[in-house]
């Protein structure tokens, strides 16, 4: 129900209730004289006011009687608890047996003895209003209080200097397993270990009324045998006249997960900075404009450099992300470092950076290189390399022998290929060695085993199946070249000079008597091209004509 200002009298609705109707007739007139406006209803007695009440709101009640009595004791107090909005004035022609603040104490906000004057009543009525407004304003503030309290998740409770606890809201009795209204026997320290009460004291002797508040994470066991729980605690002192602790009030929230969570990020951030430090890959930690800021110790080795030598300074490689490269860190040493290298963004302290792995793959380059030197086939044409032409010449000059087939093996020179890498570039004289290595394969058979010999060298062995000789591989070999060399205009001719070499079953050579053979007979051609053509013959490779 609205409360009604005291200032608005004329707006407030009145019952009064007297058992004298002439009484009453008289009560409302004179009211109404000494404030124009007020709207009475009258009711025989306090009985029918509840009643009253029931059918239409009302405001205030005005209860007019003989005397004060037990008996109207009792009935202003079942008017309160039937209806405590309204505010009551008891007006009594006579005292009689009780004193007016029983009644007050009883729930009525005003109570006048004595034959009171119409001006008294309405300044009574007034003030009760006044009260009752308030009393409605206190009730909906402590409403509201207790609906923040109450609903709470936070644990909110108040407790003694000693500990004794003198109020838990349903959170905080949850969280301990209380189930009864009485408080547990060890108080607000009770589920502390010794060494965190002894702490908690201290800080709570240090508070002092300018400084009131303090906070604290402390390690709880809520309920017996239950898990350890962490929680975090918010106390205020509050204090006497005296400036002396009279009470604490602690707002709690349960910290554990974030805890655990803290905990669990600091032994990862441990393993990572072991990880990091024992990690046999160096790394680097640089911003956008190349400073280093952070190096682990194999970053320290491979550098050769101490670690207070490159904080602070440019680092020494261009960075570039998701780019793999491969450093020599010592260049010509022969314990030199070869290092692969790896770049990726990072953060660093929230702003971006760049992360560079170094991992030595000294070791494996030279793997690489001896593999190299262990393969058969030759990196740059794809034919056979030396070892492997002759692991395979070998195994076919037995295979003849057994089947009494006769071979010829070819040694060919690419001539004038120094003369291409001086003018040309190395590049340039690696193309024509692929070249001649592409006729090479468009001459012969797959069956042929071709294979390059060293530098500009190749060899090839050849089953005889036809018994033709060497000479009609020989015509295709000059028809391919001259094929070659006039399809594509290219800035040199390639040249090639022959010598031939011929395994016979019945008188077996070795593999190195017929390579010497042929290489023999290969120069000697070389000598008898030159010796009829002369230095400048087109026969052989020429720059650009």
């Amino acid at each position: 129900m609205r409360s009604a200002s005291p200032d608005t009298l004329d707006r407030l609705a009145i019952l009064l209730a007297t058992s004298d109707e002439a009484r009453a007739r008289k009560l409302c007139s004179d009211l109404q004289a000494e404030q124009p406006g007020l709207r009475i209803r009258l009711a025989a007695d306090l009985p029918a006011a509840v009643q009253a009440a029931d059918k239409q709101p009302v405001q205030m009640v005005l209860w007019w009687l003989d005397k004060l009595d037990a008996s109207a004791l009792r009935q202003v107090e079942e008017f309160i608890t039937q209806r405590p909005e309204a505010g009551l004035v008891v007006a009594a022609q006579n005292a009689g047996t009780l004193q007016p603040a029983s009644m007050v104490l009883a729930g009525a906000q005003e109570c006048l003895c004595g034959n009171p004057s119409p001006a008294e009543m309405v300044n009574a009525i007034r003030l009760a209003a006044a009260r009752t407004v308030c009393a409605g304003h206190l009730v909906s503030e402590r409403r509201l209080y207790r609906s923040i309290v109450f609903c709470q998740s936070e644990l909110i409770c108040r407790f003694s200097p000693k500990g004794e606890l003198s109020f838990m809201n349903p959170a905080y009795r949850h969280y301990i397993g209380l189930i009864s209204d009485e408080p547990p026997a060890g108080g607000f320290f009770q589920q502390m270990a010794e060494t965190d009460r002894r702490e908690v004291l201290a800080q709570l002797d240090a508070l002092e009324p300018a400084h009131p508040l303090t906070r604290m994470e402390l390690r709880v066991q809520p309920r017996p045998g239950g898990e350890q729980r962490w929680l975090h605690w918010s106390i205020h002192a509050m204090y006497d006249q005296n400036d002396k602790v009279c009470e604490y009030q602690a707002v709690g929230q349960d910290i554990t997960e974030a805890k655990n969570l803290e905990e669990a990020l600091q032994v990862a951030e441990a393993n990572l900075r072991q990880l990091i430090v024992s990690n046999a890959d160096g790394m680097v930690v640089t911003d956008e404009q190349g400073i280093v800021l952070f190096v682990n110790p194999a970053a320290e080795r491979l550098l050769n450099t101490a670690s207070y030598d490159l904080l602070g300074q440019k680092f020494a490689y261009a960075l570039t992300p998701g780019q793999r490269q491969e450093l020599e860190l010592k260049p010509g040493a022969p314990e030199g470092i070869v290092v692969e290298m790896r770049v990726v963004e990072t953060k660093w302290r929230r702003d971006k950076a760049f992360l560079a792995t170094l991992r030595d793959i000294s070791e494996l380059k030279m793997l690489q290189e001896e593999l190299r030197e262990l393969s058969l086939i030759d990196p740059l044409t794809g034919i056979y390399n030396r070892r492997g032409f002759t692991t395979l010449a070998r195994q076919q000059i037995r295979t003849a022998q057994r089947m009494g087939k006769c071979m010829h093996l070819f040694f060919v020179d690419l001539d004038d290929l120094k003369k291409i890498n001086d003018t040309m570039g190395h590049d340039q004289g690696d193309q024509v060695i692929r070249e001649a290595a592409l006729v090479l394969k468009a001459t012969f058979r797959e069956s042929d085993i071709l294979g390059r010999w060293g530098g500009d060298e190749f060899s090839v062995l050849v089953m005889d199946t036809d018994e033709e000789g060497p000479h009609a591989a020989l015509d295709r070999l000059n028809l391919n070249l001259q094929d070659w060399n006039t399809d594509t205009v290219r800035p040199y001719k390639i040249s090639l000079s022959t010598g031939t070499a011929t395994f016979d079953p019945e008188r077996p050579s070795t593999l190195e008597s017929m390579l010497s053979q042929a290489d023999q007979n290969m120069y000697e051609i070389k000598r008898g091209h030159r010796a009829e053509s002369g230095p400048s013959s087109p026969a052989r490779l020429r720059g650009r004509s």
